[in-house]
Parts: structure tokens; sequence; C-alpha cells
């Protein structure tokens, strides 16, 4: 059986929020009928494929040395948001990629 979406609307975003936030560590492991369960933004194919490139460099930033963590908030439109040791943070976009190599 192919899985299917299931539309929520919100009356507040920081309830969106929190539900996306909340939802990888509560749905972990969860499965309906042998599928997995999970919950996602409801955004445009272009943003879906930017989040795509993003999360190609996201492995690479993660690994280096002078960066704390990083990741890609459920922001409109896609960012990488880099956290250093120092506590700084910067954002990034798919346009901004090249500035970090």
């Amino acid at each position: 059986m192919k899985p299917r979406p299931i539309h929520v609307r919100f009356l507040r975003f920081s309830d969106r929020e929190a539900v996306l936030k909340a939802a990888p560590l509560k749905l972990k492991g969860t499965t309906f009928k042998g599928q997995k369960i999970f919950i996602t933004d409801d955004v445009s194919p272009s943003v879906r494929e930017n989040r795509k490139v993003l999360r190609q460099h996201l492995h690479e930033l993660k690994k280096r040395s002078d960066v704390n963590y990083a990741f890609i908030p459920w922001v409109v439109p896609a960012c990488l948001i880099i956290v250093k040791h120092d506590g700084s943070r910067q954002k990034l976009t798919e346009g901004d990629m090249e500035l970090l190599q």
C-alpha cells in the first residue's frame, strides 16, 4: 500500500514549529503497517530541491573542526545554520556554499 499524506493546518505558527521540532524524536522507529511515519512541512518542489543540495553540504560541514553543529531549519527559503565552537552563528543559503570552500 502506497503511503498517503495527511494535511494538517495549524492556527498558530508556534504550534506548527513545536510539532515539526518534536516529530523526529517522538516518531523514531515508529511504523504503521510496515511503513515509516514522518512529519514534514508542505513546501514547493524548488524548496525541497534546495534542501536536498543543502543536506549534501551539511554532512561535509559537520566534519569540520571549527563547527560545533549545523542544521537545516524548517524555514522558507531553505537555509543552513552553522554554530561554531565560539558560539557564533552563520546562516547560509544554497548560493553561499562556494564561500565555504
